[in-house]
């Protein structure tokens, strides 16, 4: 073989190498799902208070052998996805702090908002107006008063009155 032989095979192979390349790296039209192309990575962000829980797997179900009675229910392994959870897991005695203490805050505005000032004030030391009123947390409110019962009245069910006749 001669220098200008050896070349020509050397072209016919680099094309060849190019064009097989090309066609790897083409798209097929097979029925096969390969993804957008052109496609930007996006992480997931993180929830506000939340703690991702990562995947994994636990065992649920006996974990001993009971031979003498024969229980024949076998363990199973259960796999999780990862998941987010709230951070801040309150017990049910913190939840119902809470609920009542926003049973008692719409309550107060009711009653303020009825008339009575001691309830709240709508105007800071300097006496310029505030844009909502500030609740009074220092009187406490008494349901046997006639004026405070009445202004909450609409946040309990009346039995007697609110009846469907049929």
């Amino acid at each position: 073989m001669n220098r200008d032989m050896k070349r020509r095979v050397l072209q016919i192979f680099a094309v060849g190498v190019v064009l097989l390349g090309m066609v790897g790296c083409g798209t097929v039209d097979d029925g096969e799902l390969r993804g957008v192309p052109g496609r930007t990575f996006r992480a997931e962000v993180e929830p506000y208070g939340m703690v991702r829980i990562p995947r994994g797997a636990y065992t649920m179900g006996r974990n001993d052998e009971d031979v003498t009675w024969a229980y024949r229910a076998p363990a199973k392994t259960v796999t999780l996805e990862a998941f987010w959870m709230d951070a801040t897991e309150i017990s049910n005695n913190q939840y119902r702090q809470f609920v009542y203490w926003v049973r008692d805050s719409i309550m107060r505005s009711k009653i303020y908002d009825s008339g009575m000032d001691e309830f709240g004030t709508a105007e800071d030391e300097f006496g310029n107006e505030l844009p909502r009123p500030v609740l009074n947390w220092d009187v406490p409110i008494d349901l046997s008063d006639e004026e405070q019962y009445e202004a909450v009245r609409d946040l309990y069910y009346d039995a007697e009155n609110d009846q469907f006749e049929g």
